[in-house]
Order: C-alpha cells, then structure tokens, then sequence
C-alpha cells in the first residue's frame, strides 16, 4: 500500500489541489488525520502545495469566464483557500507576473457585451423585458454586487413597452 504522502504526490500530478482537498482525498481513501496532515505538511514543505498560487492560478483562469472577485473568494474558501491566502494571492498578482485584475465594473460590463453578442445584439442596440431581466440574473449568478448590476443595468436602453 502506497503512503500517504505518495497518494497525495500523486493526486497532485494529475492537477493543482489545493492543500484542503488533498487533505480530504486522503481521509477518504482510508488514511488517518495524522497521517494525512503529516503529509500535506511534507508536501507544502516541499513546495507541491501552495494555496496562494492556486488561488492565483484560479483567479486567473476564472476571470475570462466573467465571474466577479467576490464570487472567485467564495468557490475558493469552498476549495479550503484561506482568506488570507486568497488576500495575498490578489495583492501579489501584478508583482508575479500575472495580469492585473480589472475593476468589478469593467468585468461587468464585458459580460453584458457577452450576452448581448450571444443573443444577437449591439451595443447600443434597444432590448425587451425579458432580455433585461436575463442580464440582470447573469450578473447576480456570475456573483456581481447589487450595486455593480444596478450602475450596469442604468446603461442599457431597454424597451418597456412590450408585453411580459
């Protein structure tokens, strides 16, 4: 039987982990906690597990897909990134090489021109109803404050006269 450690060397071949969820893929296979957080502990020590540069990485990949910052913290913790972790992964992005992260309201608005361009609309193009309110739920799900929705909801010209 394999060791711990080696499990975990492992599972971190295949992809980045974070140090919670190596931590509980080793409990489940049958491993004790003293010996799971024994080696996590090696691992960390030996530079295969860092949490702030998964978060980065995280960060990185899942901005693209439109998701805000607050909600990027929220799949993080989830995954067991400390917020700690996820404050200096943010804080240090720029100074590693990584490319700044944009303010929440010009990520919001590059998904509103997403949707519009998925749904066969211009900028300045004049919406129903229905697609207002489809923009607006994008946002709330992709994680965007209520302030962020409403400032980019005021921008968009939208007819209100058309039947629900």
């Amino acid at each position: 039987m394999k060791t711990a450690y080696e499990v975990g060397y492992i599972k971190l071949s295949y992809s980045l982990k974070t140090a919670e969820e190596i931590l509980e893929a080793l409990m489940d296979r049958g491993y004790s906690e003293k010996e799971s957080k024994d080696a996590v502990k090696r691992l960390r020590q030996e530079g295969y597990i860092n949490d702030v540069y998964f978060a980065q990485i995280y960060i990185n990949s899942n901005r693209d897909k439109g998701r805000s910052l607050a909600r990027m913290q929220k799949e993080l913790i989830k995954k067991g990134v400390s917020a700690e972790d996820i404050r200096l992964a943010v804080d240090t992005m720029s100074e590693e090489g990584f490319e700044p992260l944009e303010s929440e309201m010009n990520r919001g608005q590059k998904a509103v021109q997403k949707l519009y361009t998925k749904n066969g609309y211009d900028a300045g193009d004049k919406i129903d109803k229905r697609f207002y309110q489809k923009v607006a739920r994008h946002l709330d799900y992709q994680g965007f404050s209520p302030y962020i929705i409403s400032k980019l909801l005021e921008d968009l010209r939208v007819d209100w006269s058309g039947d629900e």
